[in-house]
């Protein structure tokens, strides 16, 4: 966009140059010349400015009619809890996956997930591989929350989350 400034300089420094009073035919000639050469100069600046300036307007038009906002609801944990108190642990495994396809940082989604694997199906390996992945997948606050977690299930004294509405960060 800076190189737009200098063409339109150089444009306007064209457009001022003019023949004498009484102009002969070649000096006629000439001032047409600069005019033309002015003209192609702020077609050039205009050139440079009309894409940055058009990506601009439709932003602001696009951010009016289709806004794009990447927040994602808070995810819904009450489906997958009901599933466990109806002992469906394969419908709540599937439930706590879909939220952790939207919410892959969720730590409150592993817990749920480590408990039906653990605690509710006895499926130690699985529940160990999960682990392992929610480690690396979660906030470096929530890690330590989340081993103590997995500590209590493998010592059998958790209980099921109790996963609140709030979303996380």
């Amino acid at each position: 966009m800076l190189a737009a400034a200098p063409c339109f300089a150089a444009a306007i420094y064209f457009f001022s140059i003019h023949a004498p009073k009484d102009p002969t035919p070649d000096e006629k000639l000439k001032e047409l010349g600069f005019a033309f050469i002015g003209f192609l100069l702020f077609a050039a600046g205009a050139a440079v400015l009309i894409f940055p300036l058009g990506r601009f307007l439709s932003s602001i038009f696009e951010s009016l009619f289709w806004p794009t906002d990447t927040y994602l609801p808070p995810p819904l944990f009450k489906l997958a809890a009901w599933y466990v108190e109806q002992g469906r642990y394969a419908e709540a495994l599937a439930e706590y996956e879909k939220i952790l396809k939207h919410h892959r940082h969720n730590s409150d989604a592993y817990r749920g997930l480590l408990y039906v694997l653990h605690a509710c199906m006895g499926d130690v390996q699985s529940a160990e591989k999960i682990y392992q992945k929610a480690r690396k997948k979660v906030p470096e606050a929530q890690r330590d929350a989340l081993a103590a977690y997995y500590q209590e299930l493998k010592e059998g004294r958790a209980s099921p989350p109790n996963i609140s509405a709030e979303p996380q960060a």
